[in-house]
């Protein structure tokens, strides 16, 4: 585009962002507390020595109490403070996910971290303690509800400008009328070797379930989803804006008509741009990724670039475009 790029805002700490740090590195703190509070009520019970590591054969290493404690308590804030530390120059969405892994991650490490601590009292020989399975699920079921939470607590608030920038003059427009209604239907375009990795994963879920047990063919399965709801993503450009949905109730991206201030067709390298497939962010800019090659990249009001990987691009930043320049104007 000819015209000057669109105003990016000083980066100070907004609302959200203060928002998210207390999330990001709030969540940890708390679930140390709530493990530090349980292990302290039970202390005198606790050997004084206990099972830190299992291995295949059983236990296979030992710790004293206390550097068990202090070490899940540093592992859990230390992992923290590197995701919240990940998330802070990136886009408003991004930090919300960062947030709610963050949440997710501590709680399940806190609930087994802590709980193969609790577990072992009344033991006084730690090569006989055992981890108990139903500790894991117990862990997943407590990222689940906190990662929830996260969510929740995490706000939505991309940088604004005062002012803002017309659509350049240049850029790809459909000719329409005012008032005329414009919508844009299409897909997110999948590489073709997703499909044989399904196939793939299928096979692996078979094989888990018949050699080990059918618990066992829950990754595949989920994998085999994640990769079915990224190829069958609908890309909607309307008076609203951009969004891309999957199965009618995952939202992917979602970019504001007013937060746009064009949109252009692009070529994007999923791996050596973004590093692979699905949802990606760096700093100032994120995708919703499916392949390399043809994608629309629409240029927000802050500065954000924002990707998708798309047959049709031209089509959908051009209708983009006509209605960005059409809210500027009204």
């Amino acid at each position: 585009m000819s015209s000057s790029s669109p105003k990016t805002p000083v980066q100070r700490p907004g609302s959200g962002q203060r928002r998210y740090l207390l999330v990001a590195l709030g969540i940890p703190v708390v679930v140390i507390a709530v493990g530090l509070a349980i292990v302290a009520g039970l202390w005198s019970s606790i050997p004084p020595v206990v099972a830190s590591h299992w291995g295949p054969d059983g236990v296979d290493a030992t710790q004293a109490r206390v550097v068990f404690v202090v070490t899940a308590a540093v592992v859990i804030l230390a992992l923290g403070a590197l995701l919240a530390a990940a998330g802070w120059f990136l886009p408003a969405d991004g930090r919300r996910l960062l947030a709610t892994v963050s949440g997710a991650t501590s709680a399940f490490l806190g609930v087994v971290l802590f709980g193969a601590l609790v577990g072992q009292r009344g033991q006084n020989e730690p090569s006989t303690a055992s981890a108990a399975p139903q500790m894991f699920l117990v862990g997943a079921l407590a990222a689940a509800l906190v990662g929830w939470v996260a969510w929740a607590l995490t706000s939505l608030q991309p940088a604004t400008v005062t002012d803002r920038t017309p659509v350049p003059a240049d850029a790809t427009t459909v000719p329409a009328v005012d008032g005329e209604r414009l919508v844009w239907f299409g897909h997110a375009a999948g590489a073709p070797w997703l499909g044989w990795v399904c196939v793939a994963l299928v096979g692996v879920a078979c094989f888990s379930a018949v050699v080990a047990s059918p618990w066992a063919a829950l990754g595949p399965v989920v994998g085999i989803a994640l990769i079915v709801l990224l190829m069958r993503a609908r890309v909607t450009v309307d008076a609203q804006g951009m969004r891309v949905v999957s199965g009618g109730f995952l939202t992917w991206l979602s970019v504001p008509i007013d937060q746009v201030a064009y949109a252009e067709v692009a070529h994007l390298s999923a791996f050596k741009e973004f590093g692979g497939l699905g949802m990606r962010y760096r700093r100032d800019a994120r995708a919703f990724v499916t392949r390399t090659g043809e994608a629309v990249r629409v240029v927000q009001q802050d500065g954000t670039r924002t990707y998708v990987s798309l047959d049709g691009a031209d089509e959908a930043a051009a209708v983009l475009n006509t209605l960005t320049r059409r809210s500027v104007t009204s």
